[in-house]
């Protein structure tokens, strides 16, 4: 499949926040991405780098020359004038009767093509963008929380519609049950890292608690591993500073054994010569006799 959109290096700070740091990704053909994450975490601001509203402190987001991007952007302002009919000609170029055509599939009829752009309520000025993004034949579209403002029946126009599209998309959502319907791969935002799972929401959701259960296992091991080394020295030092005071101890008696023996063999010499010194004097009856 050919790439419609190549991104290296995606960075973007706030302050001293790390919103995006150094994101490279890519994205097919017939893509239908689901980007996940906490609020703040940096959603709005990929897709707006994606589509060249907003600029990224480092790296660079490439839209390749057989991509048409379709934007839907949730705090995009209409026009305080004319009519929407006016709006969407305008900003598509297609003839009147194509652009009513379109706006009739998500319930703008003519007296709401009529009337002023930034007088519709919130609901029907979500569908006029629709309505304006899909006159433009995109192939790619970046869809910003675009459940926030329809109703029932227009989601699940909306939703019939890209069940049926050909082209690529990228929505963002709290409507996990939206994201379970339309979305075959997932991307999450977290801690300024892309995370990127070749699976529905759900399924990315399990693989990643075992994924946090593993590392927390892992750590506890390594942890306790670590703790056994880390005792281990001391009781090997206390060990070998024993072991010579008791061989010290052993030849020191084995000396002092010694030296008492020469203290008993010092004794019992004199005794041993004695009986040459003193010998038993002769009879006096012998030596009488021998007078």
């Amino acid at each position: 499949m050919r790439t419609l959109l190549s991104a290296n290096g995606i960075g973007k700070t706030f302050g001293r926040q790390v919103v995006l740091d150094g994101l490279t990704f890519s994205i097919p053909e017939k893509a239908r991405i689901g980007l996940i994450g906490r609020n703040g975490a940096g959603k709005t601001t990929l897709l707006r780098i994606m589509a060249g509203t907003e600029e990224a402190d480092t790296g660079t987001a490439r839209l390749m020359p057989n991509a048409r991007l379709g934007v839907l952007d949730q705090h995009e302002l209409l026009p305080t004038d004319g009519t929407v009919m006016g709006y969407l000609e305008n900003a598509t170029g297609r003839p009147e009767w194509e652009c009513a055509k379109m706006a009739a599939n998500f319930g703008l009829r003519a007296d709401a093509l009529r009337m002023v752009p930034a007088t519709l309520s919130g609901g029907f000025q979500m569908r006029a963008k629709i309505v304006r993004m899909l006159l433009a034949d995109p192939n790619l579209l970046l869809l910003d929380e675009p459940v926030n403002y329809l109703d029932l029946s227009t989601l699940l126009l909306f939703e019939r519609f890209l069940r049926t599209y050909q082209g690529s998309y990228v929505v963002t959502s709290h409507d996990r049950e939206l994201l379970m319907n339309l979305c075959t791969t997932t991307w999450e935002i977290a801690r300024g890292a892309l995370t990127t799972f070749p699976g529905d929401v759900e399924t990315f959701s399990a693989w990643k608690e075992e994924q946090e259960e593993y590392v927390a296992r892992t750590n506890k091991r390594l942890r306790r591993r670590w703790r056994r080394r880390r005792r281990s020295p001391t009781v090997s030092a206390r060990k070998r500073a024993s072991r010579p005071g008791q061989r010290a101890s052993s030849s020191t008696s084995r000396s002092s054994g010694r030296n008492s023996a020469t203290f008993r063999a010092t004794c019992r010499s004199p005794r041993s010569a004695s009986p040459a010194r003193r010998s038993r004097p002769e009879p006096r009856s012998a030596r009488t006799t021998s007078r």
